[in-house]
């Protein structure tokens, strides 16, 4: 996938379900492809295989 849209989904799971949710979307991208999350949702760019750019309109995250 070059495009995933990802919005206010997260915010319903506790931690350890988004880091495996995380993780699948990431294996789904295609090099350079995006994550997009709603700014309700909790960051994600703690997760070092992101590149993190916030927007006043959500997140996103560029796989690196």
């Amino acid at each position: 996938m070059d495009l995933i849209l990802c919005r206010d989904v997260l915010i319903h799971f506790d931690q350890p379900t988004i880091d495996s949710v995380v993780s699948r979307l990431y294996r789904s991208l295609a090099e350079g492809g995006w994550l997009i999350t709603s700014p309700d949702d909790p960051p994600i760019h703690e997760f070092e295989m992101f590149d993190f750019i916030p927007t006043e309109n959500g997140l996103a995250y560029r796989k690196a």
